[in-house]
């Protein structure tokens, strides 16, 4: 398979290149006529040799010309007769977007290395994974020669972005719902409510962007039974499909009051709808180091810092789902000071949680 010729960089005195000099990556090395003839083909046309000349305005020797140089690049052409007509075509899984020569630095390629890393751990249960990983491999296949102050290969060992929570959700789960946001196509669901155990069945939404946030996949959607945006939990949702009242899909519009910046600002593991609540904590000394050197939330101040080496610390958080787990894991190295409807909740738990023990 041919391809574009590499431009060394220039080498330093001391045999190390530096970090911003630029590099090709190979890409099909192809003429303006082969290029628009491979863009028909990933569109899934599927032209006779006349029908080709004939929207390319070039003779049909050019076109088998043309043909010859896309199987010479390693573009998998492949033909079929209809009647008596023989069509050249590309399989759905070959019509991808055959890039030109891609120009980077080595230390864009390296950063493009590690966020494949980071990507991939997050996307493992998703639709995206898997094509993630073949097209990453192909480009670190490119990279290998051109490599010098770091190995592609290799760079995944540096870094780790394993132990994210994984729910069970169907791959096809995230490829309906990624189809309806793209498309702005109106959903209907089953969906189960954790707070209630319950199903509600025929929920209809309008999606508008999937996030992984506290360890949980989530869709922030209008809901058209509430009447707001609100967030469902993927892993809570079944029978998806879109909404057809009249046998045909619904579109909704784009929202411009829809800000997913606002929308998860504060929020920590809340979900959409749930109160602004004031937090304040008492940390002992054993862990106020944590809380000078890291910062739990994003609103977290340091209000006092007391002569004994504890601190009260505040928290303006919307909802207490995904802050009381965090509360919890410090034991009795912190105590919650406010809400009084949280202290109360956790003093139950650890009445009855002492309980089970004293029980044996």
């Amino acid at each position: 398979m041919p391809e574009t010729s590499i431009e060394r960089p220039t080498t330093r005195a001391s045999g190390v290149r530096d970090h911003e000099d630029a590099m090709m990556i190979p890409a099909l090395d192809l003429s303006k006529n082969a290029r628009r003839l491979l863009q028909m083909l990933c569109k899934g046309q599927q032209p006779s040799t006349q029908e080709a000349s004939e929207t390319l305005e070039v003779t049909d020797r050019t076109i088998r010309s043309l043909r010859a140089e896309l199987e010479e690049a390693g573009v998998p052409v492949k033909s079929r007769y209809d009647s008596h007509t023989k069509r050249f075509y590309l399989e759905p899984e070959d019509q991808g977007h055959y890039l030109e020569p891609l120009l980077l630095t080595e230390r864009q390629m390296e950063a493009l290395t590690v966020a494949a890393e980071a990507a991939s751990s997050v996307l493992r249960p998703t639709h995206y994974h898997e094509p993630l990983k073949k097209a990453f491999a192909k480009l670190q296949r490119d990279w290998l020669s051109e490599a010098i102050t770091f190995e592609p290969r290799e760079e995944g060992d540096n870094w780790h972005f394993g132990g994210l929570p994984q729910q069970d959700i169907p791959r096809e789960t995230f490829r309906v719902l990624t189809r309806a946001i793209r498309e702005q196509q109106t959903l209907v669901l089953d969906y189960y409510t954790a707070s209630r155990d319950a199903w509600t069945e025929d929920r209809r939404l309008d999606p508008y962007l999937i996030a992984f946030r506290g360890g949980s996949w989530m869709l922030a959607a209008y809901c058209h039974e509430k009447e707001e945006v609100l967030d469902f939990s993927l892993a809570g949702m079944k029978n998806i499909r879109p909404y057809e009242p009249k046998g045909s899909p619904v579109y909704f519009g784009a929202n411009d009051a829809f800000d997913p910046k606002e929308h998860f600002r504060g929020r920590g593991g809340a979900l959409a709808g749930e109160e602004w609540v004031e937090v304040r904590l008492l940390v002992e000394p054993k862990a106020a180091p944590y809380f000078k050197r890291k910062r739990y939330h994003a609103s977290q101040t340091i209000e006092e810092e007391h002569a004994d080496g504890r601190l009260i610390v505040h928290y303006r958080v919307r909802g207490l789902r995904g802050f009381v787990s965090g509360i919890r894991s410090w034991g009795r190295l912190v105590t919650v000071l406010e809400p009084e409807s949280l202290r109360e909740e956790l003093t139950a738990e650890f009445y009855e949680l002492a309980g089970r023990y004293l029980q044996g």
